[in-house]
């Protein structure tokens, strides 16, 4: 799970398997494959968000999830949606501190 302030309410990000069973048929992501996951395209940000707000709150709708995506916070909001899909599969989750300008989360994602 990752926790993010979205729309002005603080937001937990989570992908129990409902949620990846969900992003599969409905957006074609599969977070099974994670390594064949494009973390950089703006579509598939957008349902990854979408589908990481699910278990909190089912009726979010792909609508919002793009209201809240901003390019000021694209950064944030990837390593975010990374953190808490790392998470859900048993992977240990490093925070990034405002020092710290390499990531645990980072690493472990496949590169572009």
């Amino acid at each position: 799970m990752s926790d993010l302030t979205l729309g002005g309410e603080p937001r937990r990000l989570s992908y129990p398997f409902k949620s990846v069973k969900r992003l599969k048929m409905e957006r074609g992501v599969n977070l099974l494959k994670l390594k064949e996951v494009d973390f950089l395209d703006p579509v598939t940000m957008s349902a990854l968000l979408w589908a990481g707000l699910l278990a909190e709150r089912p009726e979010t709708t792909e609508a919002e999830a793009d209201g809240w995506l901003d390019m000021t916070r694209f950064g944030e909001i990837t390593s975010a949606v990374a953190d808490a899909i790392l998470a859900s599969q048993g992977a240990p989750v490093v925070p990034l501190t405002t020092t710290d300008t390499s990531s645990a989360t980072a690493a472990a994602l496949p590169s572009a």
